[in-house]
């Protein structure tokens, strides 16, 4: 093969060559310029959710009533939350812990009362309207945690959060997420 022949084919194979990775390299590059564009589109038409953490030790069934800014719990079943063996186990709402008041009758268990504890203040973010949340995530538990009532005129825009552990024995921490629609107050 001619020494010319082999320089010019190598020259134009490398030419090809340079061409498609320049090629490439723009076509590569422009994609993350349009997954930009198009992410930042699409965050203005996404409002930041809005959280509230619950945790809580559970022995029977209770309901945690939320209310504006506040919490309350309504013990049904068993011993009251925190309270199975006479321990006093807080509920952390939102990483804060709350030590609820009970009437400890007819011991400190609360077994059994259908009483409410003292009222916790603070809870963020607050609920101020008629819009239910999108979903509670159970992060932990083996129960059931359900919506028993969602916030209306009638309840004093109350949302009523059923906790029930009692085909269980014992008590169990439950953990949830109350993930509320994007946009506005909850």
């Amino acid at each position: 093969m001619n020494h010319k022949l082999f320089l010019a084919y190598w020259q134009k194979g490398l030419y090809l060559l340079f061409m498609a990775v320049l090629i490439t390299g723009l076509v590569v590059s422009a994609k993350p310029v349009q997954g930009v564009f198009a992410a930042s589109n699409a965050s203005s038409d996404l409002k930041p959710m809005k959280v509230i953490t619950i945790e809580a030790l559970i022995d029977g069934r209770s309901w945690l009533i939320l209310r504006k800014n506040t919490a309350q719990w309504y013990h049904l079943d068993f011993a009251a939350p925190g309270r199975h063996e006479f321990v006093n186990v807080p509920t952390i709402i939102n990483g804060e812990e709350w030590f609820p008041v009970w009437p400890d009758v007819p011991d400190a268990e609360n077994r059994d009362c259908q009483c409410y504890s003292s009222i916790f203040k603070g809870v963020k973010p607050g609920l101020h309207r008629n819009k239910p949340p999108v979903e509670i995530n159970v992060l932990q538990g083996r129960g059931t945690v359900s919506i028993v009532e969602h916030p209306s005129k009638e309840n004093n825009n109350a949302l009523v959060i059923e906790f029930d552990d009692n085909p269980y024995g014992g008590p169990a921490t439950y953990q949830i997420e109350i993930v509320f629609r994007s946009g506005g107050k909850p």
